[in-house]
């Protein structure tokens, strides 16, 4: 079978960065489910009020998220951030497209106290995480009260929450917060588990945060390789004056201010209309897939794998 292509740009967009191609590539917006297993087919109509109550989470639109409730939004609903976010890069709990959190989880991650207790309300898992670096509790001294409640009707602190609080009470202002988690039924008998290392969801976090890491490692020097390619491929003078209808090119460095996959759709003397297809630039924040723009022919260069 014959590639499209968008399928040989996502090849080699995945070639250049040596990672998954991030989801935003992808026109449909993509289904996950409750117990957090993520789906390629495209969001079916009855799923949208997750989508809608997750993106109203996270721009903490309190109507939005009582609407999408009330239209039968899941309290337990659990997506990754391509789902209800638009950009990424950087580092950071939110950076990763692929990354699935729960509603809950997010409102708590954003220290949004009304948000968390409309999904309560709405009867969510107190306990449901998607991940074990995860937590429920409110990220932010303010959140005390809630801390208390969450705790008060059932939750479990994780791993990640009393290794934090362990960090933290002898910060001033979080040590009332520490004191609500180190004391919550459970954790002292934890306790000595996680500082011997064998507790199993300690074990878990440990696992996640060396994936991270080794993860951003890989990504890192693989960005790097492909911006001294790029590099080298300009200062040898490559040029794309003969590209042809169809033909896949790479912009430069520094045009739109990123770096971009595109194809060929145009030409009129020294200028060529591209579509633009991919973003291998983890600092790209004016991607739009599809998009056609015109450009010089010489801000552009051939698309080579390293």
């Amino acid at each position: 079978m014959a590639l499209t292509a968008e399928i040989r740009a996502a090849l080699l967009l995945a070639a250049l960065i040596g990672a998954p191609l991030m989801p935003a590539l992808s026109a449909e917006p993509q289904a996950s489910t409750a117990a957090g297993g993520a789906s390629s087919s495209p969001l079916p109509e009855a799923a949208m009020p997750n989508t809608r109550l997750m993106r109203a989470i996270w721009h903490h639109d309190h109507d939005a998220i009582a609407a999408a409730l009330k239209e039968g939004a899941l309290p337990n609903y659990v997506a990754p951030f391509s789902e209800f976010k638009t950009d990424f890069g950087g580092t950071g709990w939110a950076s990763r497209p692929d990354r699935l959190i729960s509603a809950l989880g997010l409102a708590a991650q954003l220290s949004d106290l009304t948000a968390m207790q409309e999904i309560i309300d709405g009867g969510a898992d107190l306990n449901l995480h998607a991940r074990a670096s995860q937590s429920n509790l409110p990220a932010s001294k303010g959140g005390l009260e809630m801390t208390r409640l969450l705790i008060l009707k059932g939750y479990r602190p994780t791993a990640q929450d009393i290794t934090l609080a362990l960090s933290l009470r002898a910060t001033p202002g979080w040590d009332d917060w520490s004191v609500a988690v180190l004391t919550a039924p459970g954790v002292p008998q934890r306790l000595s588990a996680i500082r011997a290392g064998t507790d199993p969801d300690y074990q878990r976090l440990i696992a996640e945060q060396a994936d991270e890491q080794n993860q951003a490692s890989h990504e890192n020097e693989a960005f790097e390789r492909q911006m001294q390619a790029a590099l080298a491929a300009q200062n040898t003078d490559q040029t794309i004056s003969g590209a042809g209808i169809g033909d896949m090119v790479c912009s430069k460095t520094g045009i739109y201010k990123s770096k971009y996959v595109a194809y060929v759709e145009g030409r009129n003397e020294n200028r060529i209309e591209l579509k633009i297809v991919g973003s291998f630039n983890r600092y790209a924040t004016e991607f739009h897939a599809q998009e056609m723009r015109w450009d010089d022919v010489e801000k552009w260069t051939p698309c080579t794998v390293h």
